[in-house]
């Protein structure tokens, strides 16, 4: 016997109990699941922006680092090491 024949012999309104549940359980999997990824955008956000100056800082000295090798013809191998603390 095979599975939908099985289901077949059920009362009707075991049926529709079945694929209310189906449904049911789909729905809450899918907002628990949207609540998860939520939760972790929303760690990773905070830490961003807890440490937003530094990250600044960071970006700064990089683009000020990378303009001086463009400006110069040849770093010494020293230059290519520059930062601004």
């Amino acid at each position: 016997m095979a599975a939908g024949e099985q289901i077949a012999t059920y009362p009707e309104f075991c049926r529709y109990l079945t694929w209310f549940f189906f449904f049911g359980a789909t729905l809450i999997m899918q907002v628990i699941l949207f609540n998860t990824l939520i939760s972790v955008i929303g760690a990773h956000y905070e830490e961003q922006y807890e440490n937003k100056e530094c990250y600044a800082l960071q970006q700064r000295n990089t683009l000020f680092v990378d303009f001086l090798s463009v400006c110069k013809n040849k770093l010494s191998p020293l230059d290519q090491y520059f930062y601004i603390v």
